[in-house]
């Protein structure tokens, strides 16, 4: 079974493919190419991952936590900043209504959204917003594929 992580970043992927505004367009990877007229798209991986050892016990099933990232792109002439802040709705409303994402995660916060970038470079502006979610789950030591 793959690792807990890998689970959830697949199941974020899963919950943001075929929205509105990015459709299948769902990279599971930090890095793609973005060639000329490419449809906005998302790009999702786990950035961080820390355990929290409750005090004082040795045998536990300590708090993971597992940040992942979701990166959204768009390349328009026309209301760049509403496409982002479409992307940013959408992918929201999808992490938080997913039923297999919850019963992998019943805790699950937003972090942050922010339009980190936009390049007018090249034939079109390119838009960059970056979305980070916090999930977190209990697991033992020497078993990461499994959350008890």
């Amino acid at each position: 079974m793959p690792h807990y992580r890998e689970q959830i970043r697949k199941a974020v992927v899963t919950a943001v493919t075929g929205l509105g505004t990015t459709g299948a367009n769902v990279k599971d990877s930090p890095v793609f190419p973005l060639p000329d007229n490419t449809p906005p798209t998302l790009c999702i991986y786990a950035r961080a991952s820390t355990v929290d050892y409750a005090e004082g016990q040795l045998d536990c099933a300590p708090m993971r936590e597992v940040q992942v990232t979701i990166e959204g792109y768009a390349k328009t002439n026309n209301a760049l900043a509403d496409t982002l802040d479409d992307i940013a709705s959408e992918v929201e409303t999808a992490i938080f209504d997913d039923a297999s994402l919850i019963a992998l995660c019943p805790g699950g916060i937003l972090l942050s959204d922010e339009v980190i970038a936009i390049n007018a470079e090249g034939d079109e502006p390119l838009g960059k917003i970056e979305m980070n979610y916090l999930f977190y789950y209990h697991g033992r030591e020497g078993e990461p594929d499994t959350k008890v």
